[in-house]
């Protein structure tokens, strides 16, 4: 009664009608897990951050660490969509949630026994555990969301999923920051694998009924191929891969070498670092913000355009050297990679047919793997080439990818 009464306010008011889909008591359930998940990620990955460093004072074994968590979504997550496909997504993300508590308790036990110090390799082993255990719990996460609420609202709960992952890469490093100054890493780590057992306790209380699929049917490199066989011979999300990824792929290094950019370009210090973060940061939340707002009627255009603005952007930052519009440049690029992925994500679920949602969702996941690979040769490039000279090469592909896309690809364009 109380979820029926709650979707009735939030229909009754225009700007909150954006949060209907919230009114479905098991997708709201899914939506909380989600969060508090992130949430524990975001933390996990400023606290590994500082501590390796405290551990080693060695940035490439920094760097191996950071990697560590990708890479495996590049080899697993394929597989992982197959899988979440076929099994009761629920129960795989529960385990998947039990596992990574279980791997922060561990994290935070031998950091108490061992008053802050640990060998540097454990955060490197965790990592990679945890980099498998993503690559199955977002598909499984996609998957799952057509059984929680009205297919009528299927584009709204998508949209405000992708809020959802958002908005915790600005709450949750912030946390983290504040309580390993405070109470340590172990401190951290014992936060999140709290946070990480009420997911548990939220996506128990999921209650959805699901296709049963005999297990003599899972069959798992056969599923990756018939799932990229629809992937290829369904157009529209063939083009909206194509298009999405290209332009993300291109721009995920920008959040490595924006210490270079302050450092070499802007000559400043640490807390315009900082502040090119949190703009960014803000950028990317109303990004968010717009996709969960739009109504139906020209999301694919405003897709393209979105991919336009954040290559223009990049374009912009290359040029425009050391300069107060600098700020602003930064958030219109956050507001166009943001509007991309989420945008990205909504049109290809919401058009993808239900058996292959997950198989759909572990192709954007591969490309959490697939930037710490781009990472390493822009990096040789900077050290060769001037910052500027990468981000003008950076920002002139992904610009005419977008107007090439714009041009020539009428069935994105008309998506309503």
């Amino acid at each position: 009664m109380y979820f029926q009464h709650f979707g009735i306010v939030l229909n009754k008011y225009t700007w909150l009608s954006n949060f209907v889909a919230l009114s479905s008591r098991n997708y709201l359930y899914l939506w909380i897990g989600m969060v508090l998940m992130m949430t524990s990620f975001q933390m996990q990955m400023i606290a590994q951050g500082y501590l390796v460093y405290d551990l080693t004072s060695e940035a490439k074994k920094l760097s191996f660490v950071s990697a560590a968590s990708g890479l495996p979504m590049l080899v697993f997550s394929l597989i992982g969509g197959a899988i979440a496909d076929k099994v009761n997504k629920k129960k795989l993300m529960q385990i998947i949630q039990i596992l990574a508590t279980i791997l922060t308790l561990f994290l935070a036990a031998t950091l108490f026994i061992g008053n802050g110090v640990i060998p540097w390799q454990y955060l490197l082993w965790v990592g990679l555990i945890q980099g498998i255990l993503w690559s199955f719990n977002g598909p499984a996460r996609q998957a799952l969301i057509p059984y929680t609420l009205d297919r009528k609202y299927l584009s709204n709960a998508v949209a405000l999923m992708s809020l959802g992952m958002t908005a915790p890469t600005l709450v949750g490093p912030a946390i983290a920051g504040i309580l390993y100054s405070l109470i340590g890493p172990q401190g951290v780590y014992f936060f999140v694998s709290i946070l990480t057992t009420t997911a548990v306790i939220f996506t128990s209380l999921i209650n959805v009924d699901q296709p049963k699929i005999a297990s003599s049917q899972i069959h798992v490199f056969s599923d990756i191929k018939d799932g990229l066989i629809y992937l290829w011979n369904t157009k529209l999300i063939r083009n909206l891969m194509i298009v999405g990824l290209s332009f993300l792929i291109l721009s995920g290094p920008l959040h490595t070498l924006l210490p270079v950019i302050v450092i070499n370009v802007f000559k400043k210090e640490s807390e315009t670092l900082g502040l090119f973060v949190s703009m960014m940061g803000i950028g990317s939340l109303f990004g968010t913000f717009v996709v969960a707002f739009l109504k139906q009627g020209n999301r694919g255009l405003v897709f393209l355009l979105a991919a336009l603005t954040g290559g223009l952007g990049v374009f912009t930052l290359s040029i425009i050297g050391d300069s107060v519009f600098a700020y602003l440049i930064i958030i219109l690029i956050g507001l166009g990679n943001s509007c991309v992925w989420s945008l990205l994500q909504v049109l290809s679920m919401t058009n993808a047919d239900d058996k292959y949602r997950g198989r759909i969702m572990s192709i954007f996941m591969m490309t959490f793997g697939l930037t710490p690979l781009l990472i390493i040769p822009i990096g040789y490039l900077v050290d060769i080439y001037e910052v500027q000279i990468i981000l003008t090469v950076v920002g002139l592909i992904s610009i005419f990818i977008a107007v090439f896309a714009i041009s020539t690809q009428k069935l994105i364009r008309k998506i309503p």
